[in-house]
């Protein structure tokens, strides 16, 4: 019994010695250091680009035009990141690279130089001048394929070591801690980097064809994610998607801007009042108030090269375009066009090219801006002969082979 007291009071005294009392039942909590980190949230307006992605792509450069971080996610509308202090560069992009299948991305390493670029098509990469010229395939005749809704946007921005210094803490240990951070919110506007090629194309004799096709040169390849440039790259388009119109040349066109308002702090008349849109067509356009037939096509492209943006430096050859009319007895009739003077941004008065006007400004949204080509008198549009109904050939055209008389073969029974 006198042994177990000793005991126990042994283990009282040399507890007692490593810590008062006190501190031994009020211990000071464990503390954990938060390094500070600033929290980045994005929220993309995707309005203008004409359709809600599935899924965004967020490049992220830092200290220079190096693609440091890459983020692919369906959080379209709000998303975060966790930055450390330096000089940012950031990149939206609708969707994943992946899921473009008209266009290839270069460069993807540097968001300075990050390019899109469209595919060849493989199922027209040749021309057929008439029919009896075999197609021929090589390079200089490849056409583009036209690209899909792509949309960027872009933005920069500092986070200081002070921001982050002034988040630094210490605190209590407890699962539900959570330490201040310094927030920053970025808002961006996603635009559609691809623009809407309209050629008008006034035809007599439309009742005498059977098809139309042709092409279209000196356009844009593709453009620079981040610069807000085309390429300076040229590269043709295969038009095979054309319909008759009848009507005026000023209700055509102020039917397709209903149908598509592009995009511009230069479009005529509010949103919802589209039908008060009053166009301004100039000599170029020469539309005498009178219905005729119209050949209409509207295809997507990149548009106009690096350097070619603006009326004042294009020259006419810098864009043919070439028609190709199929008869209804199987004649081929083409007609070529120097059209580079002729193009037209949509919507975008003339007198902005006049004057001390800044240019600059013109540049940065003639990206988003439809691009108008008509063909019409005084030019040479288009006449097609009369095919009388008797010339039409036979939808059947069998050619037979003479008998060839062969040598005789024995068959065993």
């Amino acid at each position: 019994m006198k042994r177990n007291i000793y005991i126990l009071s042994l283990l009282l005294i040399l507890l007692s010695s490593c810590e008062p009392w006190y501190d031994f039942y009020h211990r000071r909590p464990l503390e954990i250091y938060y390094d500070g980190e600033a929290l980045v949230r994005l929220h993309p307006d995707w309005e203008h680009l004409g359709e809600r992605p599935e899924l965004m792509t967020v490049f992220v450069a830092k200290d220079g035009d190096s693609i440091t971080d890459r983020f692919v996610t369906s959080r379209i509308d709000s998303f975060d990141m966790h930055l450390s202090a330096g000089d940012y560069k950031i990149l939206i992009m609708n969707e994943s690279m992946i899921d473009y299948q008209t266009m290839s991305f270069y460069n993807t390493q540097s968001i300075h130089d990050m390019a899109a670029r469209a595919n060849i098509r493989e199922d027209i990469a040749y021309n057929a001048p008439n029919k009896h010229n075999a197609p021929t395939r090589t390079r200089e005749n490849s056409y583009l394929m036209s690209p899909g809704i792509i949309g960027t946007a872009v933005d920069s921005f500092t986070i200081t070591q002070e921001q982050l210094d002034t988040y630094r803490q210490f605190l209590p240990y407890k699962e539900t801690a959570t330490p201040d951070t310094f927030l920053l919110h970025l808002y961006d506007t996603i635009y559609d980097m691809t623009c809407r090629l309209n050629i008008y194309v006034r035809t007599n004799g439309c009742e005498y064809m059977r098809a139309l096709a042709g092409s279209i040169t000196g356009l844009a390849d593709g453009f620079y994610l981040s610069r807000i440039w085309r390429t300076e790259e040229e590269g043709s388009l295969w038009l095979d998607e054309w319909e008759q119109q009848t009507a005026t040349l000023s209700d055509l066109m102020q039917r397709d801007n209903r149908r598509r308002a592009p995009h511009s702090p230069y479009t005529i008349g509010e949103e919802g009042e589209q039908d008060s849109v009053k166009l301004s067509i100039d000599s170029v356009y020469h539309d005498d108030g009178i219905v005729h037939d119209w050949m209409v096509c509207h295809t997507s492209t990149f548009g106009l090269r690096h350097g070619k943006e603006l009326l004042k430096d294009r020259l006419a050859e810098d864009n043919k375009l070439t028609l190709l009319f199929r008869l209804r007895n199987g004649d081929m009739w083409q007609y070529q066009y120097d059209v580079g003077k002729l193009i037209r941004y949509r919507n975008l008065p003339e007198d902005v090219f006049a004057g001390d006007f800044d240019q600059r400004l013109l540049l940065d949204h003639t990206l988003q801006l439809d691009l108008d080509i008509v063909i019409n008198y005084p030019l040479p549009y288009p006449d097609l002969p009369e095919v009388p109904e008797g010339n039409l050939p036979s939808p059947f055209d069998v050619t037979v082979e003479p008998w060839q008389v062969g040598d005789s073969t024995t068959i065993r029974m």
